[in-house]
């Protein structure tokens, strides 16, 4: 039994030492990575304008939202939310309660940004 683990224990550092020599041995990605990014932060624009797309613009992080105050974990199901609503209602479920202060802040300071992250991850690509 021991001579199989001082085997194995002995295969792992040679593979070990032989995946470093790989990886201290390969050319350097910095040049490319430089070139990339130049490229894929140059302004896009629709076909036949020079103006670039520009995101809508984000509200402000934290904001108060009085709905959420008042509906807590509802308010999420209500706005079509159900992942949110499910998660924060197992957080008080699981928590019998101790935690309702929390998450009703939690409800009543990010209500209006995942909404906003909501509708956009719907029109999104990915």
């Amino acid at each position: 039994m021991v001579p199989v683990i001082v085997a194995l224990l002995i295969s792992g550092l040679l593979i070990g030492w032989l995946w470093w020599l790989a990886r201290a041995t390969r050319p350097s990605w910095t040049g490319l990575a430089t070139r990339w990014n130049a490229t894929m932060e140059q302004p896009v624009g629709r076909a036949g304008e020079g103006v670039p797309i520009e995101p809508p613009a984000f509200p402000r992080r934290l904001q108060w939202n009085w709905a959420a105050v008042i509906l807590g974990p509802l308010w999420y199901l209500l706005k079509g939310l159900w992942v949110h609503f499910m998660i924060l209602s197992g957080v008080l479920l699981l928590s019998f309660g101790v935690l309702l202060p929390f998450v009703w802040l939690y409800c009543a300071l990010k209500a209006d940004e995942d909404l906003l992250e909501f509708r956009l991850a719907r029109h999104s690509v990915y």
